[in-house]
Formats: structure tokens, C-alpha cells, sequence
């Protein structure tokens, strides 16, 4: 990983499982949340949302989620994505990412994806992101679940 001074940023976001502090973490406490474009395709969703927009994301899990698509991201742009459940799941949430009209990779560096599809009704999990654009990778970082 290219950019090591995320670590400090990591220790307290993995700490934090409210939105709010979270946020704090990440640095962007300020930002307004951005509601996604929901693009559904075979039974799939793929969040997409402009960054310049705003860096935090809320969306209300109504479908398995296959991937993110963010327009206007650069090279050490983060952000983060609130996410809860509709109570019709339970739905995942993969995580394949596209920045502009490129794919990126991911990788999870902590916490595990897999736990969005145990996020009940009223509870609430929160995905760091990071974009890495020399290596072409979106790094995550899976918060605890916690209730609203």
C-alpha cells in the first residue's frame, strides 16, 4: 500500500461504529451525504455517485449490491458508505468498484464484507473507502454493525 499515514486514520475508524464518529475519522465530518444513483440490472444494484458532490453516502439495502461506480475521484480521495437493510433481505453488498469508466480493484484491510448481509432492520454498518489510484484499488474498511 502506497500511502501509509491511512493507518492512524484506520485504527480510530475500525474504533468507531456510529456514523457520526466515523466520519469524524475519516475526516470528512463536515460532508454532507450524497444519495446514490441506484442502477438496477439483473437483480443487481450498482451505487454510483459523483464525489465532488459529497464523500458519504447513505443507502437503504433493497437489492444485492454488486458494485460502486464514483465519478470525479482522484488518487487518495476517501469516503464513506452508511448502509442499512430494508427488512426484505437480507441483501449483500460485494463491493466491486469502478472509478470513471475504469474497474478497480478492492481489497477489504479490515472487517469483513460479509457482515452487511447480517444487518437487521434499525441496525446500520458503515464501509470506509479509500481510492489508491496509482495501484488502480479501492481499499475497505468494514465497521461492527450497531443499531440506529
Amino acid at each position: 500500500m502506497a500511502d501509509i499515514t491511512v493507518s492512524t486514520t484506520i485504527d480510530t475508524f475500525m474504533q468507531a461504529a456510529d456514523a457520526a464518529t466515523a466520519r469524524t475519522a475519516l475526516g470528512v465530518a463536515d460532508a454532507p451525504s450524497v444519495t446514490p444513483q441506484v442502477i438496477l440490472a439483473n437483480g443487481i444494484q450498482i451505487l454510483s455517485w459523483d464525489h465532488a458532490l459529497g464523500s458519504t453516502i447513505k443507502h437503504t439495502l433493497t437489492d444485492d449490491v454488486f458494485s460502486i461506480d464514483v465519478s470525479n475521484v482522484v488518487d487518495g480521495d476517501s469516503g464513506l458508505i452508511i448502509l442499512t437493510q430494508d427488512g426484505n433481505g437480507p441483501w449483500t453488498y460485494q463491493g466491486a468498484g469502478s472509478v470513471g469508466s475504469a474497474l478497480a480493484n478492492q481489497s477489504i484491510l479490515a472487517g469483513d464484507l460479509a457482515e452487511v448481509v447480517t444487518v437487521l432492520v434499525n441496525e446500520v454498518i458503515t464501509l470506509g473507502w479509500f481510492y489508491d489510484g496509482q495501484a488502480n484499488q479501492i481499499y475497505y474498511y468494514v465497521s461492527d454493525i450497531d443499531t440506529l
